[in-house]
């Protein structure tokens, strides 16, 4: 991530020094560090609109607090990153309805091209850009004890893993599956497939309380049935897991790693060759596949001074042709780091992923999930990452210890501290 912050300053100065008071720039605000190179790809002589109209980024870590806190003279034109999905910020947005078109039009984009599932999620003031979708890998030799090919819900990953343990003579795991506890992040996935509906009312956040307990039985039921104990889980985990998740499967002591798409694809093919992969989708009878929180979205800011050229640039920017360009830049420059599809993501717009994905991330060949299946994330609060790192995730690890400490705290003695340290 530097490393992207720092190549933002280089573009910036070129910007301001070609543009002059000739045309004024579209102004973008982004947590998202690719559109400094995307940016740049705009501005170059083959890119640009042929009318003069160019585009600067300013990085801003935690877009969505900034929209709330920061008090410029200068506003941002358009705002590009996560967590954008709030009704606090959504009034700080036009429409984008008008950008639409009925038909093919070069000067608009297309409902058809987006997911639809994600697009009506932002409402007319939000454009989807990017989404991430979890998933377990395993080793390719493993295959065998995998169940089903494309998609896993927890049961079936639960079942799977559960024939894949091992004991020595005395009693000791020497191989295991999985556990839900490796991975907090797999935790979260269970309680949104739960609904849970983490969501804010007010200045409080509220949730389904039935479900959360629902999420905390079930994890602890796992436990207790396929690894006898949190214990063991723990000292398997001491003992084995302590190398990056594509190595852990490699190396035979476990079948399954917690993973997204956006950690894995980001591994040369070299490192990730025997590597297989399923969708983690919700159930087996029903299933959907849960869109990560961190879904990139754009919006048109309502104080913008320069709407007609960043209609512009949302226009270009969701061309096929403008995301393979920038699909090549990234292949082309890749200066020892790696990223991730359009934005650190598999792009909205589907055809994007169909045609062009598997020329570059071979292994998603035949394996692209099917639009019907994605499940759009619902809106978070602005403040979401500190109250799920702090709160939320440490409340269900340790809830779903089968050996549970006298100390633990209730969801609701955790916000209380977060709120006076962090408010």
């Amino acid at each position: 991530m530097k490393f992207f912050q720092c190549l933002l300053f280089f573009p910036l100065f070129l910007i301001f020094a070609s543009c002059g008071a000739k045309s004024k720039p579209v102004v973008i605000w982004t947590d998202c560090a690719e559109f400094a190179s995307y940016v740049e790809e705009f501005n170059n002589g083959e890119s640009a609109l042929g009318d003069g109209t160019k585009a600067i980024v300013v990085y801003k870590e935690k877009l969505a607090e900034s929209l709330f806190s920061e008090k410029t003279a200068i506003r941002p034109d358009l705002v590009i990153g996560t967590f954008l999905k709030n009704p606090g910020i959504e009034r700080q947005l036009s429409s984008l309805s008008s950008l639409f078109a009925g038909e093919r039009n070069e000067n608009k984009i297309h409902r058809s091209d987006f997911y639809e599932t994600l697009l009506e999620s932002g409402s007319d003031k939000l454009i989807p850009v990017s989404f991430n979708l979890p998933m377990v890998i395993f080793s390719s030799k493993n295959n065998a004890f995998v169940s089903k090919d494309y998609m896993l819900s927890p049961n079936e990953i639960r079942d799977d893993a559960g024939l894949f343990n091992t004991k020595n003579k005395n009693g000791v795991y020497t191989k295991m599956g999985f556990a839900p506890s490796w991975s907090r992040d797999f935790l979260y996935l269970v309680a949104k497939m739960n609904r849970v509906d983490f969501a804010m009312d007010g200045e409080k956040l509220v949730w389904n309380d039935i479900a959360l307990k629902m999420t905390v039985d079930y994890v602890v039921d796992w436990t207790l049935t396929r690894n006898t104990a949190s214990s063991n889980e723990d000292d398997f985990s001491f003992k084995y897991l302590y190398t990056p998740n594509f190595k852990q499967v490699s190396f035979d002591r476990c079948l399954f790693a917690y993973s997204d798409s956006d950690d894995f694809f980001r591994h040369s093919e070299e490192q990730i060759a025997d590597v297989d992969f399923r969708w983690i989708c919700s159930s087996d009878e029903e299933p959907k596949i849960f869109v990560d929180d961190e879904i990139a979205m754009l919006g048109l800011h309502k104080k913008s001074a320069n709407k007609g050229n960043a209609k512009k640039f949302i226009v270009w920017f969701f061309s096929k042709d403008t995301q393979k360009s920038l699909l090549e830049r990234s292949e082309r420059m890749n200066l020892g780091v790696r990223s991730f599809g359009i934005c650190g993501g598999f792009s909205s717009i589907r055809s994007v992923n169909d045609e062009l994905f598997p020329m570059y991330y071979k292994t998603l060949l035949g394996n692209l999930p099917e639009p019907e299946l994605l499940s759009a994330p619902r809106p978070v609060p602005s403040r979401w990452v500190s109250l799920k790192e702090r709160v939320v995730i440490p409340y269900l690890a340790e809830k779903s210890k089968t050996e549970t400490s006298f100390d633990t705290k209730t969801m609701e003695e955790r916000l209380d501290i977060w709120y006076k340290q962090f408010n």
